[in-house]
């Protein structure tokens, strides 16, 4: 309504010292929502259907707190496992501002298990898109459809509630101390956070042995026995 009335001005159809109407009406403020974010069992669900070259973002989504675009188009450059970092470049952060993602240890097992690809990007848009996406996929291992941006959702939510350092949990994942005030104080508790950031490729598998959800796994050698295993006598 407003751009009407510019343009009625611009046309002089109105005074240019018109008293604008929507001076005198409030405007409605958008209702604060939090965000879904996935349980570990749903994460762990997730790991269960990745192929080997889908893992590592994935993994860099759900544990440094990468934005989707910025993990897209990270390159094995950017990966600097001596001191333990994933670095954010200009080039490619949000509103050019760069940052360091810190590599957990469990992150540091998933890129051992599928490291970054020699050449170009991390992961296409088209291949993100075809893990979203495809719903035949993810009710195979029991998911339910997937909430846009669910993992960045998910890093924030428990990444906050694990280190209760609001300002460290704002810079891994690039965005301000109110937008984590009004979206994601709250939703996850300090064992679920604590279980989430010690999701393993060898964790997954046991949880897969438990699901009956082995058959379903395509990423990992099973030369290893499970826990369950080990405790058989």
């Amino acid at each position: 309504f407003r751009m009407m009335e510019k343009f009625a001005k611009d046309r002089r159809y109105l005074a240019r010292d018109f008293d604008s109407a929507t001076k005198l009406v409030p405007v409605p403020r958008e209702e604060t929502k939090s965000y879904d974010v996935f349980s570990p069992e749903q994460l762990m669900r997730l790991f269960v259907m990745l192929t080997k070259d889908e893992i590592a973002y994935v993994a860099v989504m759900a544990f440094a707190g990468a934005r989707r675009a910025e993990a897209q188009r990270l390159t094995a450059a950017a990966f600097n496992l001596d001191e333990d970092s994933i670095r954010i470049s200009r080039e490619i952060a949000k509103k050019k501002l760069p940052r360091n993602l810190a590599i957990t240890p469990n992150l540091r097992e998933w890129l051992a298990l599928a490291p970054p690809p020699e050449n170009g990007n991390l992961i296409s848009s088209r291949h993100v898109a075809a893990i979203s996406r495809d719903d035949a996929r993810l009710r195979t291992v029991g998911l339910p459809e997937w909430p846009n941006n669910i993992l960045r959702h998910s890093f924030l939510s428990y990444h906050l509630v694990k280190h209760a350092e609001p300002q460290t949990t704002a810079y891994r994942g690039g965005t301000s101390l109110k937008m984590l005030e009004q979206h994601y104080v709250g939703l996850v508790t300090k064992r679920a956070a604590d279980e989430w950031f010690g999701i393993t490729p060898q964790r997954v598998r046991e949880f897969a042995a438990e699901k009956g959800l082995t058959e379903l796994i395509t990423w990992l050698s099973f030369d290893a026995p499970t826990q369950q295993e080990r405790n058989q006598p």
